[in-house]
């Protein structure tokens, strides 16, 4: 942490410490040069996709490499965006003391790298941004509405801004604050397009910002003249004099900047064309003659000329209020498995999102705006990462687009090329499947990742493999989900805990990504099974999926999963949802590097073991009791209940039965085992 210390000075016989005059608004914009998101990390709400942590999305914690990297490569900002509602008491709205500290932490090792930092309100289950609104039945989100007491927002606005200026106060002109990140963004689109913000939602907004504002004047240190950031409604530059007409109050001058974003959707985010539009690949003196109808045009949205153009009129608006404008997100998705996308295409394509990284730093250096571009960390097909951070891996990942932007900026490029690889690997037609390969047990004891909070040893998530935004969305024609996977390895004891393994099948489906998953019976014996799940197995709404992929759960494993063909099976016919032949998914959990795309040498689907899907085992736990639903045989079997410890803690014993109860006073995390004659199931449960 940087502190200031202006000295002490006697008034009337009492010590007391004076605030700094922190500089204004410009003329910390004109310190900041092109800034970098920490993206997909500490906005991640707690408890997502079921994991209490900022690593939900595929991200580890931050570390000083990644600093190191960002330093090295000219960036002068970070933007952190921030989750603080859901790492808050819903009731009371104090923030949880471990969010703030780790914030701080991050805080702290850019200032150490001297950089400015933007600490934002995030997202976060949209406890804002998708309440803009006030009264009853508010279309939130796209199928969702709810109840909104705007006065009630505002007041959890109030409540988190205080305390998080409470605890930053002593920090120089180098930490910034900002309001919100996308507020109204997610407003569903009807018929006659997008749900209109009103200049009524407009001073909703503004009373938002008005919270803010006056929560960080009033908590002491220099947030009396901290630079604080609002935003354009849904950040988007068409609501910029909507802005400009319903500015909050800020008693003191010249210390507020206005945030935009910048992903002009066609080139930026489009993933498939549309009745209304195409894809836009390619852009300026790097469009295709040969694809016409994806080449964005010079002059009109998403041109080479129009990006200027826009940007320029923008920042002159709110030049006349004093206040520079920061580019709080902007980026292009790498197309690097669009099947339109080979070879020469895919070069003008990554050139072309190269040339629009650098046409936006360039508009943004000659307006004094603060460009942060975004970054995902992950380096799978629609990736927009540029510092690799996932998988132990560090240093530049994309060299074109940073040196596009270092270019603007002027700095010399660095040495390296992200192109050619693509471009190869874009040609190549072979059969291959995904290798992911675990730490080893002594990395995961020495890391943590094998006990919990107390010390105590616990099953943990070893592998997790995830297909996000799967193509198709909508699974309603389809029954089944079948792949083929391989676990070679073995499973060792954990300070004398048996080591044991269970891989799941899940999903994510419905708009609030809500978790299924099912078992499989597949060991550690190096042989490729053909798996085949039944959709209502993981699935709660087949017409909004999500995310697909594999968890293998286990304590003590160490080796390698194998995955391949993921397919939809229906009456109509199959789909095939990932080859593994051009991309890399997101990889969490123990996984040692990023995972590898290997040539298939297993045999073909016909010859593969069938494997049925935990044999129907269906679990329930309520009060206490444990109720296993399962494809049994006339054996004698057994039921034990083991502890986060390893411990037996609750058995019973049954004969030919093929559903089987069990109560026990213990709660908490453990793990459930089934055997009866060949059948052996172990299954991560949570005793409520």
């Amino acid at each position: 942490m940087k502190l200031l210390n202006f000295g002490l000075g006697v008034v009337l016989g009492a010590v007391v410490s004076f605030a700094a005059d922190l500089p204004t608004a410009k003329e910390v914009a004109g310190k900041m040069g092109f800034g970098y998101n920490i993206g997909n990390t500490y906005e991640v709400p707690k408890q997502s996709y079921s994991t209490p942590s900022n690593t939900g999305w595929g991200n580890g914690y931050v570390t000083e490499q990644l600093f190191k990297d960002l330093k090295n490569a000219g960036f002068g900002s970070v933007r952190i965006p921030s989750a603080w509602y859901t790492y808050s008491d819903s009731t009371t709205n104090v923030i949880d003391s471990d969010r703030l500290a780790e914030i701080k932490r991050v805080v702290d090792l850019a200032i150490k790298y001297d950089m400015y930092v933007v600490v934002n309100s995030h997202w976060d289950n949209g406890w804002l941004e998708d309440r803009v609104f006030d009264g009853k039945n508010m279309p939130v989100r796209s199928g969702e509405t709810a109840d909104v007491d705007a006065s009630k927002v505002a007041a959890r606005q109030k409540a988190y801004w205080s305390q998080i200026a409470t605890y930053f106060a002593d920090y120089d002109e180098k930490l910034l604050f900002a309001c919100a990140n996308e507020p109204g963004v997610n407003d569903p689109w009807l018929e006659n397009g997008q749900v209109v913000f009103t200049n009524a939602r407009a001073a909703i907004l503004k009373n938002y910002y008005q919270q803010c504002i006056d929560a960080i004047r009033s908590a002491g240190g220099n947030n009396g003249t901290r630079t604080i950031v609002v935003q354009l409604p849904r950040t988007e530059l068409e609501f910029a004099d909507t802005l400009l007409a319903n500015l909050p109050t800020d008693n003191v001058a010249n210390r507020l900047m206005a945030e935009m974003h910048f992903y002009p959707y066609q080139f930026s985010l489009l993933d498939k064309d549309e009745s209304w539009g195409y894809r836009y690949f390619f852009l300026g003196e790097f469009k295709n003659p040969n694809m016409p109808n994806y080449n964005a045009p010079d002059n009109d949205y998403a041109g080479i000329n129009w990006i200027g153009t826009v940007l320029d009129e923008t920042a002159k608006k709110f030049a006349a209020k004093n206040m520079p404008v920061v580019i709080g997100e902007y980026g292009a998705i790498k197309r690097i498995n669009d099947p339109l996308l080979t070879g020469e295409n895919l070069e003008l394509h990554l050139k072309s999102r190269a040339l629009f990284y650098g046409e936006v730093a360039k508009a943004a250096k000659r307006n004094s705006m603060i460009p942060f571009l975004w970054d995902t960390g992950d380096e799978g097909a629609g990736n927009m990462t540029v510092i690799r951070r996932q998988g132990g891996e560090s240093g530049i990942y994309d060299f074109e687009v940073l040196n596009a932007t270092r270019a603007a900026y002027g700095l010399a490029a660095i040495t390296g090329n992200s192109i050619d690889e693509n471009v190869i690997a874009s040609t190549d037609t072979s059969d291959k499947n995904l290798l992911v390969t675990t730490k080893t047990v002594e990395e995961q004891i020495a890391e943590g990742s094998t006990v919990d909070e107390n010390g105590d040893t616990l099953w943990n998530k070893t592998v997790t493999i995830r297909i996000n935004n799967p193509e198709p969305t909508n699974w309603s024609n389809y029954t089944t989900l079948s792949l083929q996977i391989k676990l070679t390895g073995e499973t060792k004891e954990v300070k004398g805990e048996y080591g044991w393994v269970s891989p799941v099948v899940f999903a994510m489906s419905t708009e609030d990504w809500i978790w299924k998953e099912t078992g499989i019976d597949v060991t550690t014996d190096g042989e490729w099974h053909n798996i085949d799940v039944p959709l209502k197995d993981i699935l709660v709404e087949a017409s909004k999926v999500k995310s697909v992929g594999v968890n293998v759960y286990g304590l003590g494993f160490e080796g390698t999963v194998e995955v391949n063909n993921i397919m939809l099976k229906g009456s109509s016919g199959s789909v095939v949802v990932e080859s593994f032949d051009k991309k890399l998914p997101d990889l969490e959990g123990n996984v040692s590097g990023k995972g590898e795309l290997v040539p298939y040498n297993g045999p073909k689907t016909t010859k593969l073991i069938a494997v049925k899907a935990n044999n129907g085992l269906k679990l329930n736990v309520q009060n206490g009791v444990i109720t296993a639903n399962f494809n049994g045989s006339h054996e004698k079997g057994k039921m034990t209940l083991l502890n986060a410890k390893g411990q037996v803690i609750a058995s019973k014993a049954f004969y030919g039965e093929n559903t089987v109860s069990m109560a026990t006073k213990y709660r908490g995390k453990g793990i459930l085992m089934i055997k009866q004659g060949s059948l052996n199931i172990a299954k991560p449960v949570i005793i409520k």
